[in-house]
Formats: C-alpha cells, structure tokens, sequence
C-alpha cells in the first residue's frame, strides 16, 4: 500500500515545491517593482528640489538687481 501513495505524495511534494517557487518569483518582481518605483520617486524629488533652488537662485539674484 505504501508503495502506491509513494507517486502520490511525490506528485503533491513537486507540486507545492513549484507553487512555492512561482510564489517567490511573484515576490521577487513585486519587490523589484517597488524599488523601480522608489528609485523614480527619489530621482524625481532629487530633480524637483534642484529646480526649486534654481527658482530661488534665480528670484534672488533678480531681486538684488533691482
């Protein structure tokens, strides 16, 4: 009898282990999505406050020239 289960319960062990695996890619491009979107993030504040200090340099040296 045990020599029958034996398939069956290998067949369920492959199983869980590529469930477990497809899991963990799933994780893997979600958090790789995050990081993208965080990299952006900081790119794109990194960019604005170079702008804005541009803005001030600009209004300031404008203003003293008057």
């Amino acid at each position: 009898m045990a020599l029958n289960t034996t398939p069956q319960v290998n067949t369920a062990n492959n199983l869980n282990k590529k469930l477990e695996f497809q899991q963990r890619e799933m994780i893997i491009d979600e958090l790789s999505q995050a990081i993208r979107l965080l990299s952006k993030d900081q790119k794109a504040h990194k960019i604005l406050k170079e702008e804005l200090d541009h803005h001030l340099q600009s209004s300031k040296a404008s203003t003293t020239k008057q």
